[in-house]
């Protein structure tokens, strides 16, 4: 019986040679103990013809035929009905892993027995090369998920426990996304303790079309919000956070959208000028470095502390904290 399960919801993947990197990724870990579970969720292009072709050439492929298009939710739940491992490893089809990136988690949870699942920090790329880099803190609590997820779906291992206790993915709404959201939630209230690898061990596709957001999916993420949070225990106090969709639904498409492409074009830049500068001043004065170290962490912390956040607060994160998006239907 393998130690290890990796399951993976695959729909209409665009390419063969997407689809062929991500699930070579994975049998070229270094960790080896696994089983690779794939349902084809209904796809109307060649993508089961491809899954089927890479399964003949590894005995550890185990392809679903999932019928007809139901959501992630569905196809990864069928994956866990057929998983055998103690643990459980998510892949996305579009993404693709570092071929250490088993090994550093399966030791991270033997290490941190007091963690259920493990995540890990990860570059972003879209058709025109890698763009960035997505980190998450490290050993989250229930305060994370206020704003966005503090996971990347993709990039998590967890133990059997968790989906044992939890139930498996929970289908949300009209347009079947923000499982990972509401599962994640649904752990943390459970009493499961989470925590990221600030490594950067996987590779995400992100496509300003593929991340569009409709109004449906604006509601059910409220839904999402409003019942995770109240599993949580948060109160009214948190309440400006469940309304975070509403208010975005607001704002023109267009006007989100150039902001997303503006900050993604710049967002290498900028991150190697500040890096730049910092040193610079850190250099230079002890006292530069305190003052910028203290303005960072109150930064970071304001949405947590505020009572109120205004509407263009909530824009300008919802486009620099993209990082924090579980909308992404990535498969």
């Amino acid at each position: 019986m393998p130690v290890l399960s990796v399951i993976m919801g695959v729909y209409n993947c665009p390419s063969q040679k997407m689809l062929v990197r991500a699930i070579d990724s994975v049998l070229a870990q270094t960790f080896s103990d696994f089983e690779f579970i794939i349902c084809d969720d209904g796809s109307e292009n060649d993508t089961l013809k491809w899954l089927n072709e890479k399964a003949a050439e590894d005995e550890r492929i185990v392809v679903i035929e999932g019928g007809e298009n139901r959501g992630l939710a569905i196809a990864l739940n069928m994956c866990l009905e057929r998983a055998k491992g103690s643990l459980i490893a998510r892949q996305d089809a579009d993404d693709y892993s570092d071929h250490a990136r088993f090994r550093i988690q399966v030791d991270f949870l033997r290490e941190h027995k007091n963690v259920s699942f493990v995540g890990t920090d990860c570059f972003v790329y879209d058709k025109n090369g890698l763009y960035g880099e997505w980190h998450r803190p490290e050993f989250p609590s229930k305060h994370d998920f206020l704003f966005n997820s503090p996971f990347i779906h993709g990039t998590v291992m967890f133990r059997r426990e968790v989906f044992d206790r939890c139930g498996g993915y929970e289908i949300i709404g009209r347009c079947h996304k923000y499982e990972d959201y509401d599962f994640f939630m649904r752990a943390y209230a459970e009493g499961f303790q989470g925590a990221n690898i600030n490594k950067l061990l996987y590779t995400f596709y992100s496509e300003e079309k593929k991340n569009f957001v409709s109004r449906s999916m604006r509601l059910d993420e409220y839904r999402v919000r409003r019942k995770g949070f109240k599993q949580l225990g948060f109160g009214i106090n948190h309440m400006h956070y469940t309304w975070k969709p509403l208010i975005l639904m607001l704002v023109p498409n267009k006007l989100l959208n150039w902001m997303k492409d503006y900050k993604k074009n710049s967002l290498m830049h900028k991150q190697s000028l500040s890096l730049k500068m910092y040193k610079i001043l850190v250099n230079r004065n002890s006292y530069i470095k305190f003052n910028y170290e203290r303005y960072v962490n109150s930064n970071r912390a304001k949405h947590n502390k505020a009572p109120f956040i205004s509407w263009v607060y909530l824009v300008k994160l919802n486009c620099d904290s993209s990082v924090y998006d579980s909308r992404e239907y990535s498969r």
